[in-house]
């Protein structure tokens, strides 16, 4: 995350949502505070409240849960946070339909009141009326309703008005960490002759 967005000076949370879990990671000044996995992803969500849940079907499950994980990472003190950055398949998809609607001005960035939009309109159709309006394939039309939950609580529970989707994930971090992993590593005289036949111009 931190090659695609600038958070060394900022009190970060970071959210990746899959199927099974949520993974929430806390960065201060650009430092790993703490990171913790909630059993909260959207596959498995939608298996405890059925094909055609409502809203509140789901938050049931999500509040609860997000109200202690704040307490946990920011404490009675509850320092605020500046940003909140989301990654996955499901955020993506949400940022795309801001977009797209016409209630954000960007994919990679929405309101919560956006979201708030977006969330009114997904929950008034049933599974195949949101694949045709939206043109979303049948196994994103139904996880879609429990990434918003979650996101949209998440959001209103820390009080945090804006999250940034950056087109980033797993594939991204492995190759930086591949990169850097090969740059701590001494070179011998032919791999810095290499080197330094790259750089030249």
């Amino acid at each position: 995350m931190s090659h695609s967005l600038n958070i060394s000076d900022k009190n970060a949370l970071l959210m990746d949502m899959g199927g099974g879990s949520l993974e929430i990671v806390l960065s201060r000044k650009g430092r790993l505070v703490t990171k913790e996995s909630l059993p909260l992803g959207s596959v498995r969500l939608l298996s405890r409240v059925g094909a055609r849940p409502r809203y509140e079907d789901i938050a049931h499950w999500v509040r609860t849960p997000l109200y202690r994980l704040r307490f946990q990472l920011l404490g009675r003190q509850q320092v605020p946070l500046e940003l909140l950055v989301g990654t996955g398949g499901n955020l993506r998809a949400l940022g795309k339909l801001c977009f797209r609607l016409g209630l954000s001005r960007s994919r990679s960035r929405f309101h919560r009141s956006h979201l708030e939009s977006l969330v009114d309109r997904l929950f008034r159709l049933g599974l195949n009326q949101r694949m045709k309006r939206f043109q979303l394939k049948k196994d994103r039309a139904d996880v879609i309703l429990p990434a918003a939950v979650v996101t949209l609580e998440l959001m209103r529970i820390f009080e945090i008005n804006e999250i940034t989707v950056p087109n980033v994930g797993l594939k991204n971090g492995l190759f930086w960490e591949s990169l850097d992993r090969n740059r701590s590593k001494p070179l011998n005289g032919k791999a810095r002759a290499r080197r330094a036949s790259v750089r030249r111009p």
